[in-house]
């Protein structure tokens, strides 16, 4: 038995069209920012870092948002209206796991900011926010080790 598709209607579209418009005008907005802060920002300090943080893991999260925008309309159906918010918020949601991402890591592994490779920490920015989902469960998988007392006690006692 074959399923019919059924055709987006024209508020689907629309809808779509904002949002994909929204999402490629604050991506382009935020390479310029990236661009532009970039030369002017002193690397070696945390600030630097933090800035290169927050933008490449909002741009991660716009990439994120457009590739399911493509998907939600090359699918079986239409799910921008049912994922809307999702797609609204995911940019920002990358930009916020970015920073605790490189929180966690540069707490953890790297001491001295001199230390630290600005494109490195672009690069894992970009994929923490593009990739928050596997960023927040390899988050999540840190704080277990870390604070499942069981395992604690064991490793304590033994």
């Amino acid at each position: 038995m074959q399923v019919m598709q059924k055709a987006p209607d024209n508020d689907s579209i629309i809808r779509s069209l904002i949002l994909g418009v929204f999402l490629s005008i604050t991506a382009i907005v935020d390479i310029a920012g990236l661009m532009w802060s970039w030369p002017r920002l002193p690397l070696s300090t945390e600030t630097g870092f933090l800035t290169i943080t927050l933008l490449a893991g909002y741009l991660g999260g716009c990439v994120h948002s457009l590739q399911y925008l493509t998907w939600a309309h090359s699918g079986p159906r239409s799910a921008v209206k049912q994922y809307f918010w999702y797609l609204i918020s995911t940019p920002l949601a990358g930009a916020g796991i970015a920073i605790i991402f490189y929180v966690v890591i540069r707490g953890g592994l790297v001491n001295d900011a001199r230390a630290l490779n600005p494109f490195g920490v672009l690069a894992v920015s970009a994929l923490a926010g593009m990739f928050a989902r596997q960023a927040v469960r390899k988050l999540h998988d840190i704080a277990e080790a870390l604070f499942d007392p069981e395992e604690n006690d064991d490793k304590l006692s033994g």
